[in-house]
């Protein structure tokens, strides 16, 4: 055998190559999941029925039963106010304790009428596997905890807020904070990333929703992958050590 072939270099790009393959595969290769929402809100922050039957070729919605939006009382525990949450559920995976859920939200948001303000906020949810599960007695097979269920079957992340100012921009309206993207207002994108991934997949994953005076709209992407195994650890740590090794061999 050559010595090209042994070089450090040929051995590090080699061990890199492994690593990736056994590392990065689970991911890479795992079906990734889809789900279309969409939801309006008028000024008083109720559900305006017939939103998505009204944009279905725009957005048809792919939640459970049909797309159906649930009204989960806020804290004043009164259905029909400013502070309810509005869920939508997307049927997942069974629960995998040993696998890890890369989960991600694209908004869009547009107020209903822009010459009034406007606000919105909008989270990930899932079921807690160590309350929702067939030990509960409140739990139902292949059916998400819908309203009055809440707390304590139901986690949420951090939701994004944000705020159009009807006044502001010389009586154009401007979003508080601005969007993501400059230049195309009064259409607001944003996005929401659970990082780092949930250390299991849940049964079940929603998007929630509140706000007034504002259309929603956007894609949940889920993912959920296996565990890194202990050898792959094991071979990107070689790998490193191959990298440390070929500078040390070329000085």
């Amino acid at each position: 055998m050559s010595s090209s072939l042994r070089s450090p270099t040929r051995i590090f790009a080699m061990t890199i190559l492994a690593a990736c393959l056994l590392f990065c595969g689970g991911q890479a290769f795992a079906d990734v999941e889809t789900g279309f929402w969409g939801i309006a809100i008028d000024g008083s922050g109720d559900f305006v029925l017939g939103y998505n039957a009204g944009l279905t070729a725009f957005n048809p919605g792919t939640g459970i039963n049909g797309s159906a939006w649930y009204d989960y009382p806020g804290t004043d525990n009164t259905p029909d106010t400013a502070d309810d949450w509005f869920n939508t559920w997307f049927s997942d995976q069974p629960y995998e304790p040993n696998m890890i859920k890369y989960i991600s939200l694209a908004i869009n948001a547009t107020p209903i009428d822009v010459n009034q303000d406007a606000w919105f906020d909008v989270t990930i949810n899932w079921t807690d596997p160590t309350t929702w599960n067939p030990d509960s007695g409140d739990y139902t097979p292949n059916a998400p905890p819908l309203p009055p269920l809440d707390s304590p079957y139901i986690l949420r992340a951090t939701p994004v807020s944000f705020f159009w100012d009807a006044d502001a921009n010389g009586g154009n309206g401007a979003w508080i904070p601005p969007g993501a993207i400059a230049g195309i207002e009064p259409l607001l994108v944003a996005a929401l990333e659970l990082t780092p991934p949930l250390p299991y997949c849940p049964e079940w994953v929603s998007v929630d929703a509140r706000g007034e005076n504002i259309l929603l709209n956007g894609v949940l992407t889920m993912n959920c992958v296996p565990v890194p195994e202990p050898a792959s650890l094991a071979l990107l740590g070689l790998g490193l050590f191959g990298l440390v090794f070929r500078k040390r061999f070329v000085a």
